[in-house]
């Protein structure tokens, strides 16, 4: 193993906890020292750092300040390292935020290819249009017919991921194709 750890995404589960989560498992006792991550708008460096087992690709911590809604901060995690010793590198930042459930007209539907070419994919590109951080694992697409029978209910994302304000996300069966 030659490559370094990235931090893949964050996110809030309340105000004082956030968990983040890596690409791969990390060396746990470097993972679990609160001093190695810093969150940005005057929240610094968490109380605690823990270390979530059976993996160790995700990092809980405890804040001493609590996070304001709506607003988006930035973690950046340093010094954290994989078994291997690989020093996290330059993916070493991600966005947090208290999360919201989703209104009507927060999220837009901006772009639907439902029929790809043969070697091709479904995809929806959706669009956040409000204020709001929204956890994709709180929303849910569906199908309705002509008669207004809803169908095919489908949640957006099985892991806790953040939307935040003024983002686009696709989403697909296949995104290496998209």
């Amino acid at each position: 193993d030659a490559t370094a750890p990235q931090l893949l995404r964050a996110f809030a589960t309340d105000s004082v906890n956030v968990t983040l989560v890596f690409d791969e498992p990390l060396d746990s006792l470097k993972a679990a020292t609160a001093s190695n991550y810093n969150i940005s708008d005057g929240i610094g460096v968490p109380q605690s750092a823990v270390t979530i087992a059976p993996i160790f690709d995700k990092v809980s911590l405890r804040l001493n300040t609590p996070l304001i809604r709506d607003k988006v901060y930035t973690i950046t995690v340093s010094v954290v390292t994989d078994c291997k010793g690989n020093i996290i590198g330059s993916k070493n930042t991600a966005r947090v935020g208290l999360s919201a459930v989703a209104d009507s007209l927060d999220i837009v539907i901006n772009e639907i290819l439902f029929n790809p070419r043969s070697n091709g994919t479904d995809y929806l590109e959706i669009y956040n249009r409000s204020n709001k951080i929204i956890d994709l694992k709180q929303t849910y697409i569906a199908n309705r017919s002509s008669a207004g029978v809803i169908s095919n209910i489908k949640q957006l994302s099985a892991d806790n991921y953040l939307f935040f304000p003024q983002d686009f996300i696709v989403v697909t069966e296949d995104p290496a194709i998209v």
